[in-house]
């Protein structure tokens, strides 16, 4: 990831349209899906976004009213100072809040240059010394994941309310 990256809009490609035809019927129906790529997750915006939407579709993470108000991603100061488990050196530590986020609940995710991403949930019980991930993946695998569940749309929808802070002196 670099650490000079725009915030600005991500690129997105949309498959092919689909139409069919019902048997007896002449109303088509048609399907417009976004698709997502690693390479058009440019931003850390996007980035950010594509994980934190991944996160709660796999019930790590719960917002309410997400896709309404977005989300705020921001990186830790003193990140090192968490004993995070499945981490690397070269990463960047995010934390992700939105209006909904319960007090005491924090939760974040880490990402390398090469595009590791562990994701975390600390919260009220967390034995703060080892931090374990909820999971271990890849943005290759989250952009494969996303998807596979038709929900590049939503990701997409996400990303463009959301907002980032990216300070270069975190590390």
């Amino acid at each position: 990831m670099n650490t000079n990256e725009s915030t600005g809009p991500t690129q997105i490609k949309k498959s092919a349209i689909k139409k069919t035809i019902k048997k007896g019927d002449h109303s088509k129906a048609v399907s417009n899906s976004v698709k997502l790529t690693a390479n058009s997750l440019s931003t850390t915006q996007s980035v950010g976004g594509a994980i934190t939407y991944y996160a709660m579709a796999k019930g790590y993470w719960s917002f309410d009213g997400v896709q309404k108000s977005g989300v705020s991603i921001n990186t830790i100061e003193r990140a090192n100072d968490l004993n995070l488990l499945d981490s690397d050196l070269d990463q960047t530590t995010f934390i992700v809040t939105n209006q909904s986020t319960p007090s005491g609940d924090t939760p974040l995710f880490t990402i390398t240059k090469k595009g590791k991403v562990a994701i975390y949930m600390i919260d009220k019980q967390t034995d703060f010394s080892s931090i374990s991930a909820k999971e271990v993946t890849s943005l290759d695998e989250i952009v494969k994941y996303l998807n596979n569940h038709g929900d590049g749309s939503k990701t997409v929808n996400l990303i463009h309310k959301s907002d980032v802070t990216f300070n270069k002196t975190t590390r």
